[in-house]
């Protein structure tokens, strides 16, 4: 420590306190050249500095012998290996001109983020992209004008963002790095959350794909989205839950299966063009299916029923536009509304006459935003934007629907539209489905008497014996097709998914 007074004396001058070196040291590891001798170099300045930390930056100039000498009896104790930290120590000294070199490249790394972020946030914009397959590929940073051209991926995103952390506490653009992570979360948020939907087959959601300006226009651009997304959700899942539970053929099928179905059968309705993957999935159904019974379903179901619009809607249109007037009703609430939520909107409706679709927009932001709020709270915000809904009674126009739609988010009525058109509803599909099965005769199942019926059975195997196993149990059955179905059986691997299993027990 006596020995090396230009290092200590560099150390507390330019680093000056603990969170600096922190700083410090993480900046010097992202920017230097990722080899072992790099690193280990970075790393000595960081174990000398925490070890001597107390005798660097807690002796005052005018701090008594007996007080210092306490300080370093107790820096000594806390250092396990002294001889190994000394030989690191004389190291980190030696290597000053290094340290010095660093603290002026990161000043220039600190002045370039901040410009980066001030170009990103003047013409930059978010892609969120799903229409490809990659989860990973779906976010993109963009920055297009004369002078600038240039795409941030998200690994590439991510690193924006810790160097912006990094320099969070030096920099005075605040408001800016603020506005920045706060739409970068916003939009991770909503790329998460259009995943689930694709998993469920939403159909607006699928191929999705959005543009979103980095300024505080954009940012209130993706939290209307996301609350219109996280009550399609809820909405949604509902409806398939329901559904799977109403129709037993649905069960046969994924969620994108499903999807796939009800795209390519609108297709074959409207241009008689018949995929060959639907005859392959229909005919898990029914195995003689024929393009002709399809066909008979399909004009079947047009002349029986009115296609639905429920996947279709957007907040306005997915929650019962009248008033509730009993517990009962509260049922309609989306499911990630607690007790307390529900409460609060039966009582804003009856006492206070609120639109209940401005209730449940209310809670969805203050959960978002919010740690606790109350009743008071949610009439406030509720008084505050009552003018963005029509309190009427009655049901809702589809031109009245669509103008509150386009106030939310410009584009959702498009979607929406172009769903109608391009894919059968839920309930077509599932009719059609039930139809194919009931002209397929089901194979009576006769298994051995150690098998519980009604209940699941848990009968261990080795591997190697397991689908000998698995088919000897279909044996005792006295039709001639004794083999399973592909819906009868399920082989697991480390591959199946969770929604394959849900599935099948409700098929069981």
């Amino acid at each position: 420590y006596i020995y090396h007074p230009t290092f200590i004396i560099w150390v507390k001058d330019t680093l000056k306190d603990r969170q600096q070196v922190k700083v410090f040291v993480d900046l010097a590891l992202t920017s230097c050249e990722e080899s072992d001798f790099n690193i280990s170099r970075i790393t000595s300045l960081r174990s000398v500095c925490n070890n001597l930390a107390p005798l660097i930056f807690d002796v005052h100039p005018k701090c008594s012998y007996k007080k210092f000498m306490n300080i370093f009896d107790y820096v000594i104790h806390q250092i396990v290996d002294l001889e190994n930290f000394l030989e690191t120590f004389k190291e980190a000294s030696n290597l000053l001109h290094i340290w010095k070199h660093l603290e002026l490249t990161h000043s220039s790394v600190g002045k370039s983020t901040i410009q980066e972020l001030t170009d990103i946030l003047e013409v930059g914009y978010f892609e969120v992209n799903h229409e490809n397959e990659n989860s990973d590929d779906c976010i993109h940073l963009i920055l297009q004008n004369s002078a600038i051209s240039r795409t941030y991926n998200l690994e590439k995103l991510r690193d924006l963002q810790s160097k912006i952390a990094l320099i969070k506490a030096e920099s005075t653009a605040t408001q800016d790095i603020y506005l920045f992570t706060t739409i970068f979360e916003r939009v991770l948020e909503l790329s998460l959350l259009v995943e689930k939907l694709k998993r469920l087959g939403h159909i607006i959601y699928v191929d999705y794909f959005k543009e979103f300006p980095c300024n505080s226009a954009g940012l209130k651009k993706l939290e209307t989205e996301i609350t219109i997304g996280n009550t399609i959700l809820n909405t949604w899942s509902n409806t398939l839950d329901q559904a799977r539970q109403r129709f037993y053929s649905l069960n046969i099928y994924t969620n994108m299966q499903i999807f796939v179905l009800r795209r390519d059968l609108k297709l074959f309705q409207t241009q008689n063009t018949l995929n060959p993957q639907i005859v392959h999935l229909l005919s898990m159904v029914n195995p003689k299916i024929t393009k002709e019974n399809i066909q008979r379903g399909l004009d079947y179901i047009c002349d029986s029923i009115v296609t639905t619009q429920t996947e279709s809607r957007s907040i306005i249109e997915v929650v019962d536009r009248n008033v509730p007037d009993s517990e009962d009703s509260l049922e309609q609430l989306p499911c990630n509304f607690s007790e307390d939520d529900r409460k609060m909107c039966h009582s804003l409706c009856k006492d206070q006459s609120i639109d209940i679709t401005l209730t449940i927009v209310g809670i969805q932001q203050f959960k978002r935003d919010l740690e606790t709020y109350t009743e008071e709270d949610l009439l406030e915000f509720c008084l505050n934007n009552e003018g963005l809904m029509d309190v009427g009674n009655e049901e809702l126009e589809v031109e009245t629907t669509n103008r509150i739609v386009s106030d939310l988010d410009d584009s959702l009525d498009d979607l929406t539209q172009q769903s109608d058109e391009n894919h059968l509803s839920l309930e077509s599909l599932s009719l059609l489905l039930e139809g194919i099965r009931m002209e397929c005769k089901k194979v009576p199942r006769q298994f051995p008497n150690t098998c519980k019926p009604g209940q699941p059975n848990l009968l261990f195997v080795a591997n190697y014996e397991m689908l000998y196993f698995v088919l000897s149990q279909y044996l005792l059955s006295q039709d001639l097709q004794s083999f399973p179905s592909s819906q009868e059986i399920l082989l697991c691997t480390d591959d199946t998914k969770v929604e394959e299993i849900d599935i099948f027990f409700r098929r069981a």
